[in-house]
Protein backbone atom coordinates (compact mmCIF):
# COMPACT_ATOMS: atom_id res chain seq x y z
CA UNK A 1 0.00 0.00 0.00
CA UNK A 2 1.20 3.53 -0.60
CA UNK A 3 1.67 6.22 2.05
CA UNK A 4 -0.04 9.61 2.07
CA UNK A 5 2.27 12.45 1.02
CA UNK A 6 1.96 15.65 2.99
CA UNK A 7 3.80 19.00 3.05
CA UNK A 8 5.51 17.97 6.23
CA UNK A 9 6.91 14.96 4.50
CA UNK A 10 8.36 17.06 1.69
CA UNK A 11 9.75 19.62 4.16
CA UNK A 12 11.57 16.77 5.97
CA UNK A 13 13.79 16.50 2.97
CA UNK A 14 13.62 12.73 2.28
CA UNK A 15 10.90 11.27 0.08
CA UNK A 16 10.75 7.84 -1.45
CA UNK A 17 8.15 7.05 -4.05
CA UNK A 18 7.42 3.51 -5.27
CA UNK A 19 4.90 2.64 -7.91
CA UNK A 20 3.44 -0.87 -7.96
CA UNK A 21 1.18 -2.29 -10.60
CA UNK A 22 -1.93 -3.49 -8.77
CA UNK A 23 -4.04 -4.36 -11.70
CA UNK A 24 -3.28 -5.60 -15.10
CA UNK A 25 -5.67 -3.00 -16.38
CA UNK A 26 -3.64 -0.11 -15.04
CA UNK A 27 -1.20 1.41 -17.55
CA UNK A 28 1.89 2.33 -15.56
CA UNK A 29 3.10 4.65 -18.32
CA UNK A 30 0.01 6.82 -17.91
CA UNK A 31 0.58 7.60 -14.24
CA UNK A 32 1.83 11.13 -13.55
CA UNK A 33 2.79 12.52 -10.18
CA UNK A 34 3.04 16.31 -9.65
CA UNK A 35 4.88 17.58 -6.59
CA UNK A 36 4.62 21.27 -5.58
CA UNK A 37 7.49 22.54 -3.42
CA UNK A 38 7.40 26.11 -1.95
CA UNK A 39 9.60 27.47 0.83
CA UNK A 40 8.28 31.17 0.48
CA UNK A 41 9.59 34.36 -1.55
CA UNK A 42 12.58 36.58 -0.55
CA UNK A 43 12.85 40.39 -1.16
CA UNK A 44 15.48 41.85 -3.51
CA UNK A 45 18.58 43.44 -1.93
CA UNK A 46 19.17 47.17 -2.78
CA UNK A 47 22.00 47.74 -0.30
CA UNK A 48 24.71 47.68 -2.96
CA UNK A 49 22.83 49.61 -5.60
CA UNK A 50 24.82 52.23 -7.50
CA UNK A 51 24.51 54.57 -10.50
CA UNK A 52 27.72 55.90 -12.15
CA UNK A 53 28.27 59.60 -12.71
CA UNK A 54 26.51 60.88 -15.80
CA UNK A 55 27.71 63.28 -18.49
CA UNK A 56 25.48 66.25 -19.22
CA UNK A 57 23.88 66.36 -22.64
CA UNK A 58 23.46 69.33 -24.97
CA UNK A 59 20.71 70.65 -22.66
CA UNK A 60 23.03 70.42 -19.63
CA UNK A 61 20.97 67.53 -18.21
CA UNK A 62 21.22 63.73 -18.01
CA UNK A 63 18.51 61.11 -18.52
CA UNK A 64 18.75 57.82 -16.56
CA UNK A 65 16.69 54.65 -16.26
CA UNK A 66 16.71 51.40 -14.32
CA UNK A 67 19.21 50.05 -16.81
CA UNK A 68 21.80 52.44 -15.35
CA UNK A 69 21.47 50.85 -11.88
CA UNK A 70 23.83 48.05 -10.86
CA UNK A 71 24.44 46.11 -7.65
CA UNK A 72 20.84 45.03 -6.84
CA UNK A 73 20.51 41.27 -6.24
CA UNK A 74 17.61 38.84 -5.59
CA UNK A 75 18.09 35.69 -3.45
CA UNK A 76 15.45 33.85 -5.47
CA UNK A 77 17.09 34.85 -8.77
CA UNK A 78 13.80 36.38 -9.81
CA UNK A 79 13.90 38.80 -12.72
CA UNK A 80 13.79 42.34 -11.33
CA UNK A 81 12.01 45.45 -12.54
CA UNK A 82 14.08 48.48 -11.52
CA UNK A 83 12.79 52.05 -11.70
CA UNK A 84 14.43 55.39 -10.84
CA UNK A 85 13.00 58.76 -9.86
CA UNK A 86 13.64 61.37 -11.09
CA UNK A 87 14.77 60.17 -14.49
CA UNK A 88 15.89 63.67 -15.63
CA UNK A 89 18.87 64.97 -13.69
CA UNK A 90 20.41 68.43 -13.57
CA UNK A 91 24.08 69.41 -13.51
CA UNK A 92 25.71 68.60 -10.18
CA UNK A 93 24.68 66.16 -7.43
CA UNK A 94 21.17 64.65 -7.66
CA UNK A 95 19.31 62.47 -5.14
CA UNK A 96 17.74 59.51 -6.97
CA UNK A 97 15.25 57.03 -5.51
CA UNK A 98 15.69 53.47 -6.79
CA UNK A 99 12.97 50.80 -6.56
CA UNK A 100 13.35 47.08 -7.38
CA UNK A 101 10.39 44.64 -7.78
CA UNK A 102 10.80 40.89 -8.27
CA UNK A 103 7.21 40.36 -9.48
CA UNK A 104 6.56 37.94 -6.63
CA UNK A 105 5.66 40.59 -4.14
CA UNK A 106 9.23 41.28 -3.08
CA UNK A 107 10.60 44.86 -3.33
CA UNK A 108 13.42 47.05 -2.09
CA UNK A 109 14.16 50.78 -2.26
CA UNK A 110 17.19 52.97 -1.73
CA UNK A 111 18.39 56.52 -2.37
CA UNK A 112 21.56 57.17 -4.40
CA UNK A 113 23.46 60.43 -5.04
CA UNK A 114 24.21 60.71 -8.74
CA UNK A 115 26.66 63.36 -10.02
CA UNK A 116 26.04 64.91 -13.43
CA UNK A 117 29.22 66.40 -14.91
CA UNK A 118 29.76 68.66 -17.90
CA UNK A 119 32.19 66.96 -20.25
CA UNK A 120 31.20 68.76 -23.45
CA UNK A 121 33.64 71.53 -24.53
CA UNK A 122 32.33 74.85 -25.78
CA UNK A 123 32.04 75.64 -29.46
CA UNK A 124 33.98 78.66 -30.75
CA UNK A 125 34.13 80.43 -34.09
CA UNK A 126 36.92 82.88 -34.92
CA UNK A 127 36.53 86.00 -37.07
CA UNK A 128 37.78 86.02 -40.65
CA UNK A 129 41.42 86.71 -41.40
CA UNK A 130 42.36 90.37 -40.99
CA UNK A 131 44.59 92.41 -43.32
CA UNK A 132 45.59 96.02 -42.56
CA UNK A 133 48.25 98.56 -43.51
CA UNK A 134 51.02 99.57 -41.14
CA UNK A 135 50.59 102.57 -38.85
CA UNK A 136 52.46 105.66 -40.12
CA UNK A 137 56.13 105.47 -39.24
CA UNK A 138 55.74 102.03 -37.63
CA UNK A 139 56.84 98.60 -38.79
CA UNK A 140 53.50 97.19 -37.73
CA UNK A 141 50.07 98.30 -36.56
CA UNK A 142 47.77 98.22 -33.56
CA UNK A 143 44.99 95.90 -34.71
CA UNK A 144 41.53 95.56 -33.20
CA UNK A 145 39.63 92.53 -34.43
CA UNK A 146 36.08 91.27 -33.76
CA UNK A 147 35.61 89.00 -30.77
CA UNK A 148 35.07 85.29 -31.49
CA UNK A 149 31.59 83.85 -30.95
CA UNK A 150 31.27 80.94 -28.52
CA UNK A 151 28.52 78.89 -26.86
CA UNK A 152 28.32 76.07 -24.33
CA UNK A 153 25.73 73.55 -23.18
CA UNK A 154 25.98 74.62 -19.53
CA UNK A 155 28.05 77.79 -19.09
CA UNK A 156 26.51 81.01 -20.35
CA UNK A 157 29.49 83.13 -19.26
CA UNK A 158 32.44 81.57 -21.06
CA UNK A 159 35.97 82.86 -20.63
CA UNK A 160 37.42 83.73 -24.05
CA UNK A 161 41.11 84.58 -24.42
CA UNK A 162 42.87 85.46 -27.69
CA UNK A 163 46.66 85.45 -28.03
CA UNK A 164 47.80 88.01 -29.14
CA UNK A 165 44.85 90.01 -27.84
CA UNK A 166 42.80 92.47 -29.86
CA UNK A 167 44.41 95.91 -29.62
CA UNK A 168 47.92 94.48 -29.58
CA UNK A 169 50.73 95.76 -31.78
CA UNK A 170 51.20 93.35 -34.68
CA UNK A 171 54.47 93.48 -36.67
CA UNK A 172 54.55 93.69 -40.44
CA UNK A 173 53.87 90.23 -41.85
CA UNK A 174 51.49 87.44 -40.87
CA UNK A 175 50.71 86.61 -37.23
CA UNK A 176 48.61 83.66 -36.09
CA UNK A 177 45.99 84.50 -33.46
CA UNK A 178 44.65 81.65 -31.32
CA UNK A 179 41.42 82.12 -29.35
CA UNK A 180 40.31 79.71 -26.62
CA UNK A 181 36.90 79.46 -24.96
CA UNK A 182 36.84 77.78 -21.51
CA UNK A 183 33.73 76.85 -19.52
CA UNK A 184 33.45 76.84 -15.73
CA UNK A 185 34.36 73.16 -15.53
CA UNK A 186 37.58 73.55 -17.48
CA UNK A 187 36.44 72.24 -20.86
CA UNK A 188 37.92 74.31 -23.67
CA UNK A 189 37.96 74.68 -27.44
CA UNK A 190 40.20 76.78 -29.68
CA UNK A 191 40.17 78.33 -33.12
CA UNK A 192 42.66 80.47 -35.01
CA UNK A 193 42.93 83.11 -37.73
CA UNK A 194 45.64 85.34 -39.14
CA UNK A 195 46.37 89.04 -38.86
CA UNK A 196 48.45 90.37 -41.75
CA UNK A 197 50.04 93.82 -41.55
CA UNK A 198 51.18 95.11 -44.93
CA UNK A 199 54.00 97.63 -45.18
CA UNK A 200 52.47 100.20 -47.54
CA UNK A 201 54.66 103.09 -46.42
CA UNK A 202 57.49 103.95 -48.83
CA UNK A 203 60.94 104.84 -47.52
CA UNK A 204 62.03 108.45 -47.09
CA UNK A 205 64.85 109.63 -49.32
CA UNK A 206 66.69 112.94 -49.15
CA UNK A 207 68.68 114.04 -52.17
CA UNK A 208 71.88 116.05 -51.84
CA UNK A 209 71.44 119.77 -52.42
CA UNK A 210 71.73 121.07 -55.94
CA UNK A 211 74.74 123.09 -56.94
CA UNK A 212 76.23 125.05 -59.85
CA UNK A 213 79.16 124.03 -62.02
CA UNK A 214 81.05 125.76 -64.83
CA UNK A 215 80.73 122.97 -67.38
CA UNK A 216 79.29 119.49 -67.93
CA UNK A 217 82.62 117.83 -67.17
CA UNK A 218 82.57 119.29 -63.64
CA UNK A 219 79.50 117.25 -62.65
CA UNK A 220 80.66 114.38 -60.38
CA UNK A 221 79.80 110.77 -61.19
CA UNK A 222 76.35 109.59 -60.14
CA UNK A 223 76.40 107.70 -56.82
CA UNK A 224 73.38 106.45 -54.88
CA UNK A 225 75.32 106.77 -51.65
CA UNK A 226 75.00 110.54 -51.93
CA UNK A 227 71.33 110.24 -50.92
CA UNK A 228 70.10 109.69 -47.36
CA UNK A 229 67.47 106.97 -46.81
CA UNK A 230 65.29 106.02 -43.83
CA UNK A 231 62.40 103.57 -43.62
CA UNK A 232 59.80 102.42 -41.12
CA UNK A 233 60.93 98.79 -41.47
CA UNK A 234 64.35 97.15 -41.71
CA UNK A 235 65.54 95.77 -45.01
CA UNK A 236 65.44 98.86 -47.20
CA UNK A 237 67.71 98.51 -50.23
CA UNK A 238 70.59 100.73 -51.28
CA UNK A 239 69.56 103.80 -53.28
CA UNK A 240 70.46 104.04 -56.95
CA UNK A 241 71.36 107.10 -59.00
CA UNK A 242 70.73 107.92 -62.65
CA UNK A 243 71.78 111.08 -64.47
CA UNK A 244 69.56 112.69 -67.06
CA UNK A 245 70.43 114.49 -70.26
CA UNK A 246 71.61 118.07 -70.41
CA UNK A 247 68.72 120.47 -70.77
CA UNK A 248 69.87 123.66 -72.47
CA UNK A 249 73.56 123.90 -73.35
CA UNK A 250 76.89 124.09 -71.63
CA UNK A 251 76.64 127.85 -71.47
CA UNK A 252 73.44 127.81 -69.42
CA UNK A 253 71.72 124.48 -68.74
CA UNK A 254 70.66 121.93 -66.14
CA UNK A 255 71.28 118.27 -65.44
CA UNK A 256 69.04 116.26 -63.11
CA UNK A 257 70.14 113.30 -61.03
CA UNK A 258 67.38 110.96 -59.89
CA UNK A 259 67.91 108.94 -56.71
CA UNK A 260 65.60 105.95 -56.17
CA UNK A 261 65.21 103.34 -53.43
CA UNK A 262 62.92 100.37 -52.77
CA UNK A 263 62.10 98.76 -49.41
CA UNK A 264 61.61 95.07 -48.63
CA UNK A 265 57.87 95.35 -49.29
CA UNK A 266 58.37 96.74 -52.79
CA UNK A 267 57.51 100.35 -51.94
CA UNK A 268 59.56 102.73 -54.07
CA UNK A 269 60.39 106.41 -53.69
CA UNK A 270 62.62 108.83 -55.56
CA UNK A 271 63.95 112.37 -55.38
CA UNK A 272 65.67 114.68 -57.85
CA UNK A 273 68.79 116.79 -57.55
CA UNK A 274 69.24 119.66 -60.01
CA UNK A 275 72.72 120.70 -61.09
CA UNK A 276 72.96 124.02 -62.92
CA UNK A 277 75.63 124.76 -65.49
CA UNK A 278 76.65 128.42 -65.74
CA UNK A 279 79.64 128.98 -67.98
CA UNK A 280 82.02 131.64 -66.58
CA UNK A 281 83.06 134.67 -68.62
CA UNK A 282 86.56 134.79 -70.00
CA UNK A 283 89.00 137.17 -68.33
CA UNK A 284 92.19 138.75 -69.60
CA UNK A 285 95.41 137.47 -68.19
CA UNK A 286 97.54 140.43 -67.04
CA UNK A 287 95.87 143.13 -69.12
CA UNK A 288 98.39 145.69 -70.37
CA UNK A 289 98.48 149.34 -69.32
CA UNK A 290 99.26 152.38 -71.46
CA UNK A 291 102.52 152.23 -73.35
CA UNK A 292 105.13 154.90 -74.08
CA UNK A 293 107.20 153.93 -77.07
CA UNK A 294 110.75 155.09 -77.67
CA UNK A 295 111.30 157.73 -80.24
CA UNK A 296 110.76 156.67 -83.81
CA UNK A 297 109.21 153.29 -82.76
CA UNK A 298 105.82 152.93 -84.32
CA UNK A 299 102.98 151.09 -82.51
CA UNK A 300 102.62 147.47 -83.58
CA UNK A 301 99.81 144.94 -82.81
CA UNK A 302 100.49 142.59 -79.91
CA UNK A 303 98.76 139.57 -78.29
CA UNK A 304 96.89 139.33 -75.02
CA UNK A 305 95.91 136.00 -73.46
CA UNK A 306 92.61 135.15 -71.82
CA UNK A 307 91.37 132.39 -69.48
CA UNK A 308 87.86 131.03 -69.12
CA UNK A 309 86.84 128.86 -66.14
CA UNK A 310 88.80 126.78 -63.64
CA UNK A 311 89.81 123.18 -63.14
CA UNK A 312 88.47 120.75 -65.72
CA UNK A 313 86.41 123.55 -67.21
CA UNK A 314 89.36 125.85 -67.89
CA UNK A 315 90.19 127.04 -71.44
CA UNK A 316 92.75 129.66 -72.57
CA UNK A 317 93.64 131.54 -75.72
CA UNK A 318 95.27 134.63 -77.22
CA UNK A 319 93.95 137.60 -79.16
CA UNK A 320 95.93 139.94 -81.39
CA UNK A 321 95.25 143.62 -80.94
CA UNK A 322 94.09 146.16 -83.41
CA UNK A 323 95.71 149.61 -83.70
CA UNK A 324 93.02 152.22 -83.77
CA UNK A 325 94.05 155.67 -85.00
CA UNK A 326 96.56 157.16 -87.45
CA UNK A 327 100.18 157.52 -86.70
CA UNK A 328 101.10 161.11 -87.43
CA UNK A 329 104.32 163.12 -87.26
CA UNK A 330 105.88 164.31 -84.06
CA UNK A 331 104.16 163.32 -80.86
CA UNK A 332 100.95 161.33 -80.89
CA UNK A 333 99.08 158.31 -79.62
CA UNK A 334 96.91 155.52 -80.89
CA UNK A 335 94.64 153.05 -79.17
CA UNK A 336 95.59 149.40 -79.01
CA UNK A 337 92.43 147.30 -78.67
CA UNK A 338 91.83 143.61 -77.92
CA UNK A 339 88.45 141.94 -78.20
CA UNK A 340 87.36 138.30 -77.74
CA UNK A 341 83.94 136.61 -78.04
CA UNK A 342 83.67 133.12 -76.50
CA UNK A 343 81.50 130.17 -77.57
CA UNK A 344 78.65 131.40 -75.39
CA UNK A 345 78.58 134.79 -77.13
CA UNK A 346 80.19 136.65 -74.26
CA UNK A 347 82.50 139.44 -75.49
CA UNK A 348 85.34 140.92 -73.50
CA UNK A 349 87.54 143.77 -74.64
CA UNK A 350 90.55 145.72 -73.47
CA UNK A 351 92.18 148.93 -74.75
CA UNK A 352 95.24 150.97 -73.96
CA UNK A 353 96.88 154.11 -75.26
CA UNK A 354 100.19 153.77 -77.01
CA UNK A 355 102.19 156.97 -77.05
CA UNK A 356 104.92 157.53 -79.57
CA UNK A 357 107.22 160.33 -80.88
CA UNK A 358 108.82 160.87 -84.23
CA UNK A 359 112.16 162.63 -84.30
CA UNK A 360 111.68 164.98 -87.25
CA UNK A 361 115.19 166.27 -87.02
CA UNK A 362 116.52 162.80 -87.50
CA UNK A 363 114.32 162.46 -90.50
CA UNK A 364 116.03 165.45 -92.10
Amino acid sequence: MGAALTAAVFNAGSIGVRLTQVSPTVDMDAIQMVVHYNLGNSDPDCSMASIPSQGANAMCQATISGADVSGITDPDMDPLTITVSPALLNLGMNSVTVNADDGMGGTCMTTINVNVTDNIPPTISCPSNVSVSNDPGQCGAVVNFPAPTASDNCDMSLTIVCTPASGSFFPVGMTMVTCTATDDTGNDSSCSFTVTVNDTEPPMITCPNGFTVECLAAIPACSGSDATVTDNCPGVGAPTCSQGMLVGDECMGTVKKTYEVMDAAGNMVSCTQTITIVAPQPVWNNPLGNLQLPCNVLPQPSTLSWTRGTGVCQTTGQVQSMIIGIVGLCEGSVTEHWEYTDVCGVTISHSRLVFYKIDTEALN
